[in-house]
């Protein structure tokens, strides 16, 4: 929030690798692109060893902070670190150079032990544009903030869906959301950010033999009663289970889902930790890509 508003996108990374990578680096390009200015010819490949530049100094930066944290040294740790990084990409309408100004900040952040439970609070309409990753949605948030509902709470965005008053859940704040409903696992399938985990999910679910919701498949409000289980994905907490659904503002009673952790919450976890286990690339290879 303290820098001009401008594409970002955040990014795993584990001691020098980076997990889904070129996900990430097309998403930012395509935000990049539609925001306009002088930013919007950027070349992809010019644009690659950049962002990989500032991840890279965001990174020892992290390590020199734990390091001090852990004992007091100035120096990098030489521990492994296991990172969240957010690269965001400031555009200018200058048209004397490529009008953008790259930054990157990076956070230890662990990921395997499962979450507890959290509730869902559905509220606020769907966004105008959720398909470009954008800090402006960082500070028009805001005022949902305030709604999320205990430790790891997270509001989600609807739609009206049908003729009637009901409507389509889309996405949390900062999530992917999913819900498992007649054995089968269902999504948003537009209106939402297509995140990577929630990409890695419909991968794992696919190699699993699970399910998965069809294009006309939605999250309805007056169906959450028959959700078996729920949870959330993001790259900074990866799978969430949810155990509780409200949304008062949208007319919804609140609704504790039988099982969070479902069986199926713990299989697709399962299986993303193994497949981020199998997706790690270094950045001296991708820097030859």
């Amino acid at each position: 929030m303290e820098r001009p508003p401008g594409p970002y996108t955040c990014l795993r990374a584990r001691d020098g690798a980076l997990l889904g990578f070129d996900f990430h680096m097309q998403r930012l390009m395509h935000a990049i692109r539609a925001s306009g200015g002088s930013g919007s010819r950027v070349q992809e490949k010019e644009m690659r060893i950049q962002v990989l530049d500032v991840i890279a100094g965001a990174l020892e930066d992290a390590a020199l902070f734990r390091r001090v944290e852990e004992s007091g040294e100035q120096k990098p740790s030489k521990t492994p670190i296991d990172a969240f990084v957010t690269v965001h990409a400031a555009i200018s309408s200058s048209s004397l150079s490529s009008g953008l100004v790259l930054n990157a900040h990076a956070v230890t952040m662990p990921y395997t032990i499962m979450p507890p439970a959290i509730t869902l609070e559905v509220r606020g309409d769907g966004r105008q544009h959720p398909e470009i990753k954008h800090s402006r949605w960082v500070r028009d948030r805001q005022e949902l903030e305030r709604f999320r509902s205990g430790p790891g709470g997270e509001v989600a965005l609807s739609r009206p869906v049908g003729s009637g008053r009901d409507r389509e859940v889309l996405e949390g704040l900062v999530s992917n959301i999913f819900a498992v409903k007649g054995g089968k696992l269902v999504t948003a399938q537009d209106g939402v950010l297509p995140g990577h985990m929630r990409s890695m999910t419909l991968e794992a679910a696919r190699s699993l033999g699970v399910p998965v919701g069809e294009v006309n498949d939605c999250l309805r409000i007056e169906e959450i009663g028959e959700w078996e289980e729920a949870f959330l994905t993001g790259s900074g907490r990866v799978l969430v289970p949810i155990g509780r659904v409200e949304g008062t503002s949208v007319g919804l009673s609140g609704v504790d889902l039988p099982m969070a952790p479902g069986p199926m919450t713990n299989l697709l976890r399962a299986r993303l930790l193994f497949d981020m286990n199998e997706g790690w690339e270094g950045m001296e290879e991708l820097r030859r890509m």
